[in-house]
């Protein structure tokens, strides 16, 4: 059974700078790059297939964009928040993302709205560093797409961010 995330991806004007962003530690770090994105959930699906009507039917009843406000860029003691820029969340959202997990039987937890920039492991004094190099995000970020990837797990290498895929796209409020 495959193990998927549902992510949400910035709008096109809000993804080149992440893009760019990403990329460029990614160079400077000698890391894997990957596509800005905020994790939904995570979790094992029977089939990917069987979820695609379920993700287009709720994808359709959600605005054509969430608009989040950034709270710095900041640092954490996962592999997958080594820096990264962190959210805050809005009813509007939070409600869409509950209604996406149980509609496809992901899990609801652990939800910590962020926009990854590099996933690196290292130790804290050297994320601190690199995240002090970075020049604060724009006040608010703006996103429209809903991806499935699928994901290793555990998530903890350079191997698995090279091993990430996604298999469906579709835009936010599409009737």
């Amino acid at each position: 059974m495959p193990v998927v995330s549902l992510w949400l991806v910035p709008i096109a004007s809000d993804r080149p700078h992440l893009t760019h962003q990403i990329q460029t530690l990614a160079q400077q770090h000698q890391t894997v790059a990957f596509d800005p994105h905020m994790t939904l959930c995570h979790g094992i699906v029977d089939s990917i297939d069987a979820i695609i009507p379920t993700l287009y039917r709720v994808a359709a009843k959600a605005p054509h964009q969430f608009e989040l406000t950034t709270a710095g860029i900041q640092t954490g003691d996962r592999f997958s928040k080594t820096v990264f820029i962190q959210l805050t969340t809005t009813p509007t959202l939070a409600a869409w993302r509950n209604q996406l997990c149980a509609a496809t039987d992901l899990p609801k937890s652990g939800f910590d709205p962020h926009v990854s920039l590099l996933y690196k492991a290292i130790d804290l004094s050297s994320k601190r560093a690199i995240a002090q190099t970075l020049p604060p995000p724009s006040p608010t970020l703006a996103f429209g797409e809903l991806w499935v990837v699928t994901a290793p797990d555990p998530f903890q290498t350079q191997t698995d961010v090279q091993q990430l895929c996604c298999v469906f796209k579709t835009l936010l409020g599409q009737i």
